[in-house]
C-alpha cells in the first residue's frame, strides 16, 4: 500500500511539474566554432528562437532575459551547435542548424534532443534562410515539449535532406 501511494505522489508531481511555465532565454548562443563571425555579426535569428517557441507552445513557454541557471522550475537550455549557410540561394546550395535542447527541473534532466533542419529557400542572404530554418526548429520545439524525451545527439555533420 505504501509503494502504491508512493508512486500516486511521484505521478501527481509529474502531472503538477507538466503544467509549470517552461522558462527559455531570449537569445540562443552559439557554442564554440559552431558559426563564422559573418553568421554571428550579420543574422539575427537565434535571438528569435525563443520568442518563437513561446508564441507557438501555447503558453506554456515563456522567454527570459534572467539567467536560466537562476530560474526556478522548468528551464529550456538551447545553444546553436552547428550552422552550415552562405548567400546566394540556391546556388550555394542547401544550408542547416542544428540547435541543442535540455529540458530541465532544477538538477533533474527531463528531456533531452538536438533539433536540425536543411533548407534550399531561395534567399538572397544566408540570413534569411537561417531566419525559415529557426522558425521550423522553433516549432518541433514546441511540438516535442509536449511529450519530451531524452534522445543521444548525433555526430556533428549536415544532416538528412
Amino acid at each position: 500500500m505504501k509503494k502504491l501511494l508512493a508512486m500516486g505522489l511521484f505521478g501527481m508531481s509529474s502531472l503538477a511539474c507538466a503544467t509549470d511555465t517552461i522558462s527559455v532565454a531570449r537569445v540562443t548562443p552559439y557554442v564554440d566554432g559552431a558559426a563564422n563571425i559573418e553568421v554571428r555579426k550579420e543574422c539575427t535569428w537565434n535571438k528569435k528562437i525563443g520568442d518563437n517557441i513561446a508564441r507557438q507552445s501555447k503558453g506554456r513557454v515563456a522567454v527570459t532575459d534572467q539567467d536560466l541557471s537562476q530560474v526556478k522550475g522548468p528551464v529550456l537550455m538551447l545553444s546553436v551547435t552547428i550552422v552550415h549557410t552562405m548567400g546566394g540561394g540556391l546556388f550555394t546550395g542547401p544550408k542547416w542548424a542544428r540547435v541543442k535542447g535540455e529540458l530541465r527541473d532544477g538538477d533533474k534532466l527531463v528531456g533531452l534532443i538536438e533539433m536540425h533542419r536543411t533548407t534550399t529557400f531561395s534567399s538572397v542572404s544566408g540570413c534569411g534562410a537561417l531566419d525559415k530554418i529557426g522558425k521550423e526548429i522553433a516549432s518541433d520545439f514546441a511540438d516535442w515539449l509536449e511529450h519530451p524525451t531524452i534522445e543521444t545527439p548525433e555526430p556533428d555533420e549536415e544532416p538528412a535532406t
